[in-house]
């Protein structure tokens, strides 16, 4: 007995869901940390325009995180990947179950 469509689909869906949220997570954090350290680190050399513009890029990825949490929306993915993985596992080695 094979293995359903959706299933299949499901898997496929789920894992790189997964993994579109925890780049976009890494991403939005890299981007704050990064942003937020420049205006602390280069106050002199930069514009004020500049200063200003850093700030809102960091105070807007801090935001973003905060509200939609990307990395645990990933990682929920993942969790459900995993327990779907192991009953195809199953299913594959007993497909009487």
């Amino acid at each position: 007995m094979s293995l359903p469509e959706q299933i299949s689909t499901r898997l496929s869906i789920w894992d790189s869901s997964a993994l579109k949220y925890m780049i976009v997570g890494g991403a939005l954090i890299a981007v704050g940390v990064l942003a937020s350290a420049a205006v602390v680190a280069f106050t002199d050399q930069l514009d004020k325009h500049y200063i200003k513009l850093l700030g809102f890029l960091a105070a807007a990825c801090t935001a973003l995180i905060a509200a939609f949490n990307p990395l645990s929306v990933g990682f929920a993915f993942r969790d459900a990947w995993r327990v779907l993985d192991s009953a195809v596992l199953r299913h594959s080695v007993d497909p009487s179950k």
